[in-house]
């Protein structure tokens, strides 16, 4: 997740998105993808997509300021 959460600072969504794929594909409850694969949606104008994410997460790590703030920017 650190590594995909670089390259979606670094403006490279697209490969955050493929590196989140592969990792959720191993570990589906991971809340750390979740949350970098709700912030990717969000890039890509998929508010519904990335609230299901984020608020997932969320369910999973619920103290976690990264989705917590993910779902605070789709409001």
């Amino acid at each position: 997740a650190r590594l995909a959460r670089i390259y979606l600072f670094a403006g490279l969504a697209d490969d955050a998105a493929k590196l989140v794929a592969d990792g959720l594909a191993r570990r589906p409850g991971d809340p750390a993808l979740l949350t970098v694969r709700a912030a990717v949606r969000a890039l890509r104008s998929d508010r519904a997509g990335a609230r299901a994410d984020a608020e997932r997460a969320l369910q999973l790590a619920p103290d976690d300021p990264d989705a917590i703030a993910v779902l605070a920017g789709l409001d």
